[in-house]
């Protein structure tokens, strides 16, 4: 083999080194960027397919929210028709002195016990009205008939309290003494 001269050498040996520096600047200056690059991306996409996840979820319970703010509205529609006009004072104690004697149980004597009870922060515009009522000598089946038919055609009355005891004169007849909440507008 024949040695090269010192010149051609050199030449080698530059383009070698040449060769070197090309390799290492492809690597970090174009191979190494991309390769960043597609990392960030990579953890962009998840962190949008993340907020898109979130985003569907957020849909879904707003379209479900918007289905029960419907049948709440509904509900709070039907029980504005069911609240008369006017002061509860006004309308309940004759409204329930009705009832009973529409079940032929005459004397029946609501009183108001209370008059503002909240009932939730969500019914702001609602109050519940605690009423007593008191029916002397019923007979009774007639008053646990007249009671049902109270539950029924009243759905906004709730009856927190019944105590029944016989009356002194005639033990077939019993004397009622009955507590309950009634809502109303405020």
């Amino acid at each position: 083999m024949s040695k090269l001269p010192k010149d051609q050498v050199q030449k080698v040996v530059m383009m070698v080194i040449f060769f070197i520096i090309v390799v290492f600047a492809f690597f970090n200056f174009l191979i190494s960027p991309i390769s960043t690059q597609k990392q960030t991306l990579a953890s962009n996409v998840t962190t949008l397919e993340k907020q898109v996840r979130e985003a569907k979820q957020q849909i879904t319970a707003t379209q479900t929210l918007e289905v029960k703010s419907a049948a709440a509205i509904d509900t709070i529609d039907r029980a504005n028709e069911l609240i008369p006009e006017g002061a509860p004072i006004a309308w309940f104690p004759p409204r329930i002195e009705r009832h009973f004697a529409a079940h032929e149980i005459p004397g029946a004597s609501a009183r108001l016990v209370n008059s503002s009870t909240p009932i939730e922060k969500g019914l702001a515009t609602y109050n519940q009205m605690e009423w007593s009522l008191n029916i002397s000598k019923v007979d009774f089946l007639r008053f646990a008939i007249a009671l049902a038919g109270l539950e029924n055609e009243h759905p906004l009355l709730e009856i927190t309290a019944l105590r029944i005891s016989t009356d002194a004169e005639d033990p077939a007849l019993q004397n009622i003494e009955m507590e309950m909440k009634n809502l109303v507008r405020q």
